[in-house]
């Protein structure tokens, strides 16, 4: 790598810092309780979250923007579904938005990484179909209103800039 390419590395990694701190810090909280007291049941609300992100993101994509909470919305139809099929977690619409409210904010890249692994061969790039999602969750509202599925200040981002 040339002199001029280390400085640049330099001087973004100084004026980065705080940010990457932060963003290490969120992770981390985020994981602490991912593995916390009871494993399984954070996994279980993840999973949970993640499938609550599907729905909002394919209410963007086919340009429904179907509501979150209201009575129809998602979190009743992700109820709904979870009472036909047994998903013990998830049958609760309080414990939904309590689901949504706590992993809103990691969801698209648990989403992206299950579209990942659902398209194999399609060559996609996890942190750049994450950043794509989380840009969809915090960009769109619901019909009727003007606040986001997800703020952005409750995200952890994935952008990155290759230093290439």
């Amino acid at each position: 790598m040339s002199n001029q390419k280390n400085a640049e590395l330099v001087q973004w990694l100084a004026r980065s810092a705080a940010e990457r701190n932060k963003a290490v810090y969120e992770l981390s909280q985020t994981m602490r309780r991912y593995e916390g007291r009871n494993g399984n049941g954070n996994e279980r609300k993840l999973n949970i979250a993640e499938y609550i992100g599907r729905q909002v993101w394919l209410s963007i994509c086919e340009g429904k923007f179907t509501g979150v909470q209201t009575v129809s919305g998602i979190l009743q139809q992700v109820r709904e579904h979870a009472l036909e099929n047994g998903v013990s977690g998830a049958r609760d619409r309080d414990t939904l938005a309590k689901i949504w409210g706590m992993y809103r904010g990691v969801a698209h890249l648990g989403l992206a990484m299950d579209l990942c692994d659902e398209k194999l061969n399609a060559g996609l790039n996890i942190l750049d179909l994450a950043e794509h999602i989380r840009c969809d969750f915090s960009q769109n509202c619901p019909k009727g209103t003007s606040k986001p599925y997800v703020d952005r200040s409750c995200q952890i981002s994935f952008y990155y800039k290759t230093m290439l």
